[in-house]
């Protein structure tokens, strides 16, 4: 839910002027996410991504849409899958053997956590990939709720 002044794709490549990096006031409050649950991308035997979910909320979703409205108004695809709203946990740089794939399940499974987090600003944020590891930078944070 990222806007990012370079967006590298196999076929596109958007570079956004650093007057466009800035974030205007978010007329949202403040969020209370709830989080639990343990899964994988595309799914717990074929695990690419591991996340937890966030469960969901309206004004998340309304956020999400009007970013990715504001994102199309600057030649960014829309996306045309759901959101499904998650924090990413680790990513695997290859293939999981099926034995960690089986294993990585029953822990998800087991696993009966459940905590709320306290949202107050929207991050623009920078993910640099790199062969150790992705690295992250905020370019810019705006309040929620703020004028």
């Amino acid at each position: 839910m990222a806007i990012l002044p370079t967006i590298r794709r196999p076929s596109l490549e958007v570079t956004l002027p650093p007057s466009r990096t800035r974030l205007g006031p978010v007329p949202v409050l403040l969020l209370a996410l709830a989080l639990g649950g343990l899964g994988a991308f595309p799914n717990l035997l074929q695990p690419r991504i591991v996340w937890m979910g966030v469960a969901r909320d309206p004004r998340l979703e309304l956020m999400q849409h009007d970013i990715e409205l504001a994102c199309a108004t600057l030649g960014v695809a829309v996306e045309g899958r759901a959101f499904r709203p998650h924090l990413t946990l680790g990513r695997a740089k290859q293939t999981v053997s099926r034995e960690a794939a089986v294993a990585l399940r029953s822990a998800a499974r087991a696993t009966d956590f459940r905590s709320t987090i306290e949202v107050s600003t929207l991050d623009l944020m920078q993910s640099t990939l790199s062969p150790g590891g992705s690295r992250y930078a905020v370019l810019d944070a705006a309040p929620l709720g703020g004028h």
